[in-house]
């Protein structure tokens, strides 16, 4: 999340959602980083155009929460108070 922070305002969305687009993975990190976009406060039409991918199945951000929460725009468990 820091890393997303520091970066917003000198990160481009089209290059970062173009390499996400090329590498092509089976995984949906695209859920991951638009969460993690839109929680360091990134807004704009390539945010919108990853919330707006079709999302087959839920994706837990990381591994052995205790206690987690849920977006429903991203089909994504967090740590609770992320």
């Amino acid at each position: 999340m820091e890393a997303y922070r520091n970066a917003l305002g000198k990160l481009s969305l089209n290059k970062l959602v173009a390499t996400l687009d090329a590498l092509d993975f089976i995984y949906p990190y695209f859920q991951a980083v638009g969460f993690y976009l839109e929680r360091a406060g990134y807004q704009g039409k390539k945010l919108d155009e990853l919330r707006e991918r079709p999302k087959a199945f839920d994706f837990y951000l990381t591994y052995d929460m205790e206690e987690k929460d849920y977006s429903t725009d991203w089909r994504l468990y967090f740590p609770k108070g992320l």
